[in-house]
């Protein structure tokens, strides 16, 4: 499951019953950082899975793909991966991954395609709306397709290239875009009830400005909310347990 930086924000405020507008309560810099404080809860907590087995080089070393961060906890033969390679056997020729997605801070600046992005790609160029530099690991939404990337590098003021993608992480194929085409940042969540956690998450946030400057009342009204929001996202943790657990079995190791 993957939401694109614009559908959470525009999530947060109908949650929020904050449509856009002269009314509004929080501006969209708000809600934006309150959406950063609910991607952050993630943090290493989102299981992901990789398909692909790991190969063998001629050392006998396990080597993870390249596109893969020191971010991210690699599980092989149910030892935590920390290192570019681990020791491997030629008898365990079907090992697997499971870590943890890093999902990246929402840049308040937006992107477009700088050049053309071919189906086969594995890096891209763009341009970037302000100043602000795309985070070194992440995802993306280009068209109806979403892209792992890990790597990012400055080429002119505003212009960046994205390296070591990983194509078709929603399984819809990889295609090309034509230049100018924008780009979302995407957050992954192997959950839908992730959802309702970074929402509340953000929600408690945005009820939290509202503790320092509004009348007494309302400040036992927006603290007993945000006390809520905290309660639901402590409730759901105590009871997460993440898809494709590691699991052992008799003479194999697999995922459940």
């Amino acid at each position: 499951m993957y939401r694109t930086d614009s559908e959470l924000v525009i999530g947060l405020r109908s949650r929020m019953r904050d449509p856009v507008g002269i009314a509004q309560r929080w501006s969209d810099t708000e809600m934006l950082d309150a959406v950063n404080v609910g991607v952050a809860e993630l943090h290493n907590r989102v299981g992901f899975y990789v398909e692909a087995p790991m190969t063998t080089d001629a050392d006998d070393l396990y080597a993870p793909p390249t596109y893969l961060s020191d971010q991210i906890l690699i599980y092989v033969d149910g030892q935590v991966v920390v290192t570019s390679t681990y020791p491997g056997d030629d008898a365990i020729d079907d090992a697997i991954m499971h870590g943890w997605v890093y999902n990246q801070r929402i840049p308040a600046d937006s992107y477009t395609l700088l050049t053309a992005l071919g189906a086969d790609d594995t890096s891209m160029d763009v341009q970037s709306s302000g100043s602000e530099m795309p985070p070194q690991v992440g995802h993306f939404t280009v068209g109806l397709e979403v892209v792992r990337y890990n790597g990012v590098a400055a080429t002119a003021a505003s212009q960046y290239t994205l390296s070591n993608l990983q194509r078709n992480m929603n399984g819809g194929g990889s295609n090309a875009a034509l230049i100018d085409t924008p780009i979302y940042m995407t957050i992954f969540m192997d959950d839908t009830r992730i959802y309702d956690v970074l929402i509340n998450k953000a929600s408690a946030y945005l009820h939290q400005l509202y503790t320092t400057d509004a009348s007494p009342t309302q400040i036992q009204d927006h603290q007993w909310t945000m006390r809520w929001n905290e309660q639901q996202v402590t409730n759901f943790w105590r009871s997460y347990v993440p898809k494709k657990q590691y699991v052992r079995r008799p003479m194999r190791k697999a995922y459940s």
